[in-house]
C-alpha cells in the first residue's frame, strides 16, 4: 500500500493476532457517546493472518460525517512512519522515508514550499504601538538540501528579513542541541523549579508551533513532576495536546496518548490514582466541588482520548483497555467527590403494641426519647400516679 504523511488507513492487530486494515477518519475523535458505536462501524475493511496475504475489503461508511471522507474510488493509504514521527517536520519525516524505503515523500504535507504546521517560530517584527508581534512565522517545506525558507507571518503579515529568518534557524539548532543532551541525561530531578520556569520562559519567547518545543515541554513537565509541581506540569501537558491537535488536525495517536497523560497528571493531582482498580476513600470535605471538577475535566479527557484510539486501533488493543479501567476508576473518584446531601426529617414511627420503647438517635446523632424512660413508668404504676408523657 502506498505511504502518505495524511493516510486513510491505518494496520492494527486485533485479539487473534490478525492484522486490521481500519479507517483512520471518524469525526475529530468525537464524543464520549457514540465512540464505541463510531469505532464499531469503522472496523475490519480487509484482515489477514500475520505474514498472509491481505485479502481487501470495503471501506465499512461511518454514519457520523468525517473530516476526510474516503470516495468510493479513491486510494486507500496509510503512513510507513509511527504516530509520534507524525508530527515531526517534514524534512526530517522525509529523511527518514529515504533511508528506510529509498524515496523521496512528495504527499500533500511534504511538498517543497508548502507551510510546515510542525515548525513555528513567534514572530521577530515590532508592531508599531504594540511592540513585538504574537504571530506566528512558518517555516516552508525545503527542496531538497537548500537552505529553509519561511513565509508571511500569520498576524502583521511581515515577511522575515535575512537576519530574522537566520535567527530563528539558530535558535532552532539551540533547542536541538538542548533536547539531545536531555535525552542523554533527562532534567528531572536535576532542575529546580526556577530553572525549569526560565526554559519555559525562552522557549515560549521563541517557539509558537513547533515540535521541538513540544519535546521540550514534555521533559520540562517530568522535571516538574519529580518536584511535586502537578499545576506546571499540567499546564505544559497541555501545551503539548494543543500543538499536537494543531500540527496534525487528523485522528493521532500521539494526540490521544497525550491527552490520557493530562488526564493521569490530574488525578494524581487530586488524589484519586486512575491507573488503580480502587479510588482513595479517604477524601476531605474541603475543596471537594473543586476536586470533583478537576476529576470530571480528566474523565472527559479520558473519553475523548479513548475515542480517538478505538477508531485507530479497536477496543482489544492495550490502549483502550488501559483507558477503560482508568475511565471507570474515575468515575468512581466523582461519585466520591459529590456534595453530601441532606436527607429530610422524618417523624419517629408508633410504636407497636407490646414493643418496649428504646432510644433512638434522631439525624444529629443526639439521643431522642419515646416518652419516660421504662423504668420511670414502672415506678409511676407502683406508687398510683399516671405515667407522664403517654396518654
Amino acid at each position: 500500500m502506498s505511504h502518505t504523511c495524511v493516510p486513510s488507513a491505518i494496520w492494527a492487530l486485533d485479539e487473534e493476532g490478525k492484522y486490521i486494515l481500519r479507517a483512520r477518519y471518524a469525526g475529530n475523535g468525537g464524543d464520549d457517546q457514540d465512540a464505541h458505536a463510531r469505532a464499531s462501524e469503522f472496523d475490519m475493511v480487509a484482515s489477514a493472518p500475520m505474514h498472509g496475504h491481505v485479502r481487501f475489503g470495503r471501506l465499512i461508511n461511518c454514519s457520523q460525517p468525517s473530516r476526510r471522507e474516503i470516495a468510493e474510488d479513491q486510494e486507500v493509504t496509510i503512513s510507513y512512519l509511527s504516530e509520534v514521527v507524525l508530527l515531526d517536520i517534514a524534512p526530517r519525516r522525509r529523511a527518514l522515508l529515504f533511508e528506510s524505503k529509498s524515496f523521496w515523500c512528495r504527499c500533500e504535507r511534504c511538498t517543497p514550499g508548502r507551510v510546515d504546521q510542525s515548525r513555528g517560530f513567534r514572530c521577530l517584527a515590532n508592531v508599531i504601538g504594540q511592540g513585538r508581534c504574537k504571530g506566528t512565522v512558518f517555516a516552508l517545506v525545503p527542496k531538497g538540501e537548500e537552505a529553509v525558507c519561511f513565509g508571511r507571518c500569520s498576524r502583521c503579515d511581515s515577511n522575515p528579513s535575512e537576519a530574522q529568518a537566520e535567527s530563528y534557524s539558530t535558535t532552532e539548532l539551540l533547542l536541538e542541541e538542548l533536547l539531545q543532551s536531555w535525552e542523554e541525561r533527562p532534567p528531572r530531578g536535576l532542575l529546580s523549579s526556577v530553572k525549569i520556569a526560565c526554559i519555559v520562559d525562552w522557549v515560549a519567547a521563541n517557539f509558537t508551533q513547533h515540535i521541538s518545543a513540544d519535546h521540550a515541554y514534555g521533559h520540562l513537565a517530568a522535571a516538574y513532576l519529580g518536584l511535586g509541581s502537578y499545576p506546571e506540569a499540567l499546564e505544559l501537558i497541555g501545551q503539548r495536546v494543543a500543538f499536537q491537535a494543531a500540527a496534525y488536525p487528523e485522528l493521532s495517536g500521539s494526540h490521544a496518548w497525550t491527552l490520557e497523560s493530562l488526564a493521569d497528571i490530574a488525578v494524581q493531582n487530586i488524589g484519586c490514582q486512575g491507573q488503580s482498580e480502587h479510588v482513595l476513600k479517604a477524601l476531605v470535605q474541603e475543596g471537594r466541588a473543586k476536586r470533583r471538577g478537576a476529576a470530571q475535566e480528566a474523565l472527559r479527557q479520558y473519553r475523548q482520548a479513548e475515542a480517538m484510539l478505538l477508531v485507530l486501533f479497536g477496543r482489544s488493543h492495550e490502549s483502550c483497555v488501559k483507558l477503560v479501567r482508568k475511565i471507570a476508576a474515575v468515575k468512581r473518584a466523582v461519585a466520591e467527590l459529590r456534595e453530601p446531601t441532606q436527607q429530610p426529617h422524618q417523624p419517629p414511627a408508633a410504636a407497636a403494641d407490646g414493643d418496649e420503647d428504646e432510644d433512638e438517635e434522631d439525624d444529629d446523632g443526639a439521643a431522642r426519647q419515646r416518652g419516660p424512660p421504662l423504668a420511670a413508668r414502672r415506678a409511676s404504676v407502683a406508687s398510683g400516679r399516671r405515667p407522664q408523657g403517654k396518654r
